[in-house]
């Protein structure tokens, strides 16, 4: 199975929360050591994004949009990415415990090193994913469309 990479700008932006949670979009943007606990932001945009050491814990991202995103050492435990589409993305070393992907389409991506336990992907479409090292232990699959998906 062959994933399409990020395509990550070496050129980003060094932003600040504030302007992610302000603006509900990031583009050519590297946000890194920060928190953001319980925030909300509808229709959040994340395009050719690099996230490092943040901590989204219990964030609501409804409808999210990342592509070409890279996100490192990210706590996304019990957040909701529900209703989004997540392309060209790596997701490595995160904590997503009790992450919500419900309805979302994940194309492209790549859990590495990923605590996903008890993550909902119900009705969810994933399509050419990797999980490689990552903890799966109760993943809600109800009703989602698998094609191509490693488990490594």
């Amino acid at each position: 199975m062959k994933i399409a990479l990020p395509k990550v700008s070496t050129h980003l932006e060094h932003v600040s929360i504030e302007r992610m949670v302000d603006d509900g979009e990031l583009e050519l943007a590297y946000l890194s050591d920060v928190g953001a606990i319980n925030c909300n932001v509808a229709a959040l945009k994340l395009i050719d994004v690099r996230l490092e050491r943040i901590q989204f814990t219990g964030a609501h991202f409804s409808r999210i949009v990342a592509r070409d995103v890279v996100a490192r050492q990210i706590d996304f435990s019990q957040a909701y990415l529900d209703n989004g589409l997540l392309v060209r993305s790596e997701f490595t070393n995160c904590r997503m415990t009790g992450v919500d992907f419900s309805a979302t389409s994940i194309h492209d991506v790549t859990f590495r090193d990923c605590k996903l336990d008890g993550a909902v992907f119900a009705k969810a479409d994933l399509r050419r994913v990797a999980f490689i090292g990552c903890s799966l232990d109760g993943v809600d699959l109800t009703a989602a469309h698998c094609f191509s998906v490693e488990l490594a």
